[in-house]
């Protein structure tokens, strides 16, 4: 196969061209499906939400070397050009974890296929399910139970303690900071003074518990929510977590924040407008993740608690940007704020 750059002659991606892609898995399949025998048919499927970075559905029937015809979902995610390191790192993780036992089991990732250098693509096996953030919406009868599988899930990846990926650093996080208020000044600048302070006092905490961080860092998820949890279609009794593009060695309790402000935003987003509903799940979440772990109770509060105000900026940050209009954006603003300023106080 000829080493083709991203975009093809014709303009189209080298990923999208039926072509090229038909070619592609009948010569590299048989490396990773040990049955495989004969690429029957490819459709392809751009759910791309962005032009900068790429997510393809690959639906493919090929034929074993028994002569049956398998069916395969595969996924393809390639990452806007100054990321490529969150496939690299994502392919990595899933590599690590499904050898870790996480290929089996109530509590699972996505089978890993391989990262291709050459397309700057990540490819796995598509997990069959629905997203918990339907199960949430719906209010299904055994929600509690996929809510504490959740944190059984997020325990299970934060007790093997693995030093895989990159450190995230309180440079980074500074960095990430100036980031936040750059979106706030563009669009929502009332904010801007008051988000400094929140900033500024989260900062001051982080860069005294750094030095500790950096020593008992530990792979974390990195965007551990709702949406990046699959229930099993088959069996509710599994689930998956997807997409580790943004894991890192971190502290593990990061994860924890981010999952309860992420139930927090579906209140906000107008998605549930249940909040007693919400803070129920929200308990229930962190009774169970809080039952695994030893340690003084109330210092993992207050750290937890940062990583709360931590998250509900960054969420804020990147919402006042996604939602085009203004009154949109000042419904979230006016949840997630305060909510971060009264987890400060806590402190």
């Amino acid at each position: 196969m000829k080493d083709l750059s991203l975009v093809l002659k014709n303009k189209k991606m080298a990923i999208l061209d039926q072509r090229y892609m038909e070619k592609f898995f009948d010569k590299k399949m048989p490396k990773y499906f040990s049955d495989f025998k004969k690429l029957i048919s490819l459709r392809i499927d751009d759910r791309s939400s962005a032009q900068f970075k790429k997510a393809i559905k690959y639906s493919i029937r090929y034929l074993d070397k028994s002569n049956n015809i398998i069916k395969k979902s595969i996924r393809g995610n390639v990452p806007s050009l100054d990321t490529t390191y969150e496939a690299v790192i994502a392919n990595e993780v899933l590599k690590t974890l499904d050898k870790q036992g996480f290929n089996r089991g109530k509590l699972q990732v996505n089978k890993p296929i391989d990262y291709f250098p050459k397309l700057r693509m990540i490819l796995y096996e598509s997990y069959p399910g629905t997203p918990l953030t339907e199960f949430i919406r719906r209010k299904v009868p055994a929600i509690n139970d996929h809510i504490i599988r959740s944190a059984k899930w997020l325990l299970k990846l934060h007790s093997y303690k693995l030093k895989i990926g990159k450190l995230k650093t309180y440079k980074r996080e500074k960095d990430e900071a100036r980031y936040f208020i750059m979106n706030f000044r563009k669009y929502y600048p009332e904010i801007v003074d008051k988000s400094k302070l929140i900033l500024k006092k989260v900062l001051e905490i982080k860069k005294t518990i750094s030095p500790e961080i950096k020593k008992k860092a530990i792979l974390i998820h990195g965007d551990y929510n709702p949406y990046n949890i699959i229930i099993n279609d088959f069996n509710l009794n599994k689930l998956a977590a997807i997409d580790f593009g943004n894991a890192w060695r971190f502290d593990p309790l990061a994860d924890v924040g981010n999952f309860l402000i992420q139930l927090e935003l579906l209140f906000w987003q107008g998605l549930v407008m249940d909040k007693k509903y919400l803070e129920k799940l929200k308990r229930n979440f962190l009774a169970q993740y809080l039952k695994g772990l030893k340690g003084n109770k109330k210092k993992i509060m207050q750290r937890i608690n940062l990583y709360q105000v931590w998250w509900a900026m960054q969420v804020t940050s990147y919402n006042v940007v996604i939602w085009p209009t203004y009154q949109a954006r000042k419904r979230i603003v006016r949840g997630l704020i305060p909510l971060a300023q009264r987890l400060l106080k806590k402190l």
